[in-house]
């Protein structure tokens, strides 16, 4: 594995962290509204 591969491959897994934890906020926000 070169650097660079590494690099990105770090760079997509945060990425996907990022969009995984705004989808968790948005979708509880979404059940918290459902419910009232």
């Amino acid at each position: 594995m070169k650097h660079h591969q590494i690099a990105r491959n770090f760079g997509i897994t945060i990425g996907i962290i990022v969009l995984f934890r705004i989808w968790a906020v948005l979708a509880l926000r979404f059940i918290n509204h459902q419910k009232k």
